[in-house]
């Protein structure tokens, strides 16, 4: 019984470490397809000179986060790692389809940097944390154990 216990402990404390990989995977995701939607905006507004409301329809993606975004620009949940950056592209898609063409795109441009420069710094961090994280939640884990048997 208390074999059963430790490897139940165990399982517990490496299945908190995959679930914390995956949110910080997601984040990068998100980051990802973001950086894809403003490359595709910019491009229509650069050589079509397409309405945001067209663009936004044209814009094929199997991500609910994405459908979710597009369908509620202002109010969709960003769950970005920095306030600063999920406040940017609330700001991007409040301001994106007013203004003349090359205001447009000097914010593409801008959010499409910010975005850059935060998928990179993730990337980093995500070996770092997970990493750390597996390493801490095996140590728990097996502390637990020790104390219990």
């Amino acid at each position: 019984m208390k074999l059963f216990g430790s490897l139940l402990i165990i399982f517990a404390s490496v299945a908190s470490s995959f679930f914390y990989e995956q949110s910080l995977k997601n984040r990068i995701k998100v980051t990802e397809e973001l950086y894809d939607l403003i490359s595709y905006i910019k491009t229509k507004i650069e050589y079509f000179s397409l309405p945001i409301n067209d663009i936004l329809k044209g814009y094929q993606s199997n991500s609910k986060f994405m459908h979710d975004l597009i369908a509620n620009k202002e109010q969709c949940d960003l769950y970005l790692s920095e306030n600063e950056i999920t406040n940017d592209i609330k700001c991007f898609f409040a301001r994106i389809g007013k203004g003349f063409k090359k205001e447009q795109l000097a914010l593409c441009e801008y959010t499409l940097k910010i975005l850059d420069k935060s998928r990179d710094k993730m990337k980093i961090e995500f070996t770092k944390k997970a990493k750390i994280f597996r390493s801490l939640s095996l140590f728990v884990g097996f502390g637990v154990v020790i104390l219990l048997v």
